[in-house]
């Protein structure tokens, strides 16, 4: 799995194309990871790396889910 850094700082921020706007809806979930996790992920430097089965992007990465009828 790849995590791509990017950020909504309001669910408003992400929009549908005109032509899905009448049949989905979207929704923005933003994770709170919390202390421990925070300082893990600030310890490292670009040289380490945590575990793979880790998933240390899923803690910290924005979830956009689409519901389509």
């Amino acid at each position: 799995t790849y995590y791509v850094d990017m950020y909504y700082d309001k669910d408003a921020d992400f929009t549908l194309p005109t032509a899905m706007k009448t049949s989905c809806s979207a929704k923005v979930m933003t994770p709170k990871p919390n202390e421990k996790m925070l300082s893990y992920a600030q310890s490292l430097d670009k040289a380490d790396a945590p575990p793979e089965d880790m998933e240390l992007g899923n803690y910290f990465a924005q979830k956009v889910t689409l519901q389509c009828q």
